[in-house]
């Protein structure tokens, strides 16, 4: 075993490492940035805390899900399909190894319980607003977002592995 070859499999279990691990955790702060630009009121402080996190976030989590493919697209001098060279689909099984397949089992099952508690939550708290304008965003913000997360967690793998 080579030199290059041992760098080429460390570089793939970073970024099986990354994608595991990095995207839902950016993938929640990006959401807790979308939370912050609901709740921001008049606040600029908070305003731009919840656009940095959104915008940063975002993207990191675009080019974590996509470095294989960017990667590969940039070793090769010609452009091949698929069909031609299948080596895109062996270079990271993000979700093959048992540690994946786990994580986001594990994910799903605690997602469902937190999905319904935080929509009867934003459904109190928008109840109990009584005039307060910034309680009755924060309400609607948990009843919109909970869904989103849910269905993030549940896709997630898919993304991730359909790159």
């Amino acid at each position: 075993m080579s030199v290059i070859d041992s760098v080429g499999t460390l570089f793939e279990i970073g970024i099986r490492f990354l994608q595991m691990i990095g995207i839902p955790v950016m993938a929640v702060i990006c959401l807790l940035g979308f939370l912050l630009i609901l709740t921001a009121g008049k606040n600029p402080r908070r305003k731009r805390a919840g656009y940095i996190l959104t915008i940063v976030f975002g993207l990191c989590m675009l080019l974590v899900a996509y470095m294989p493919l960017l990667s590969y697209q940039m070793e090769q001098t010609t452009k091949m399909t698929n069909a031609q060279n299948p080596d895109i689909h062996k270079r990271v099984d993000s979700t093959g190894g048992l540690i994946g397949r786990s994580l986001f089992l594990a994910m799903q099952y605690i997602a469902i319980p937190i999905t319904f508690t935080t929509f009867y939550t934003g459904f109190g708290v928008r109840l109990n607003a009584a005039g307060n304008p910034q309680r009755k965003r924060l309400g609607i913000g948990l009843m919109i977002f909970s869904p989103i997360t849910c269905a993030l967690i549940f896709v997630m793998p898919y993304l991730v592995v359909r790159l």
